[in-house]
């Protein structure tokens, strides 16, 4: 990973992963995957440098969003991490009201949502301006 700003994603579904890698590829967004709340932890650990946002899969099988975000409180070097969540679930908003997120973005996701709800964590690493 070099000094470039980076997204973690956060997001159990290959498929659903696959496609934001691509789509980040394209645009010249690097990102870090995880597929489980600890995991992300455990990658949060180990990275040279922090990322500039995560993007966190609400509903993981074991440790899913709702885990991460209360763990997350144990790091105080994680806590200044924007977090948008990524979810279907329509009652996402009073589920999350009483953690620390900066957006959500529902599933289905709109790849033009994403990378707006993205771009602004990430400039200066040469996206595509038509975004």
């Amino acid at each position: 990973m070099s000094d470039r700003k980076y997204v973690l994603l956060v997001e159990d579904d290959q498929d659903i992963r696959e496609l934001i890698i691509e789509a980040f590829r394209l645009l010249n967004i690097d990102a870090e995957t995880a597929v489980s709340g600890d995991d992300a932890i455990q990658k949060l650990k180990i990275l040279p440098q922090k990322p500039a946002l995560i993007l966190l899969d609400l509903v993981m099988p074991k440790t899913d969003g709702l885990w991460f975000c209360e763990e997350r409180k144990k790091y105080s070097e994680f806590m200044n991490i924007p977090i948008i969540l990524l979810t279907a679930d329509s009652k996402a908003a009073s589920k999350t009201a009483s953690i620390n997120i900066d957006g959500i973005l529902k599933k289905p996701i709109k790849i033009d949502d994403l990378l707006h709800a993205v771009q602004p964590y990430v400039e200066g690493n040469s996206i595509l301006s038509a975004v």
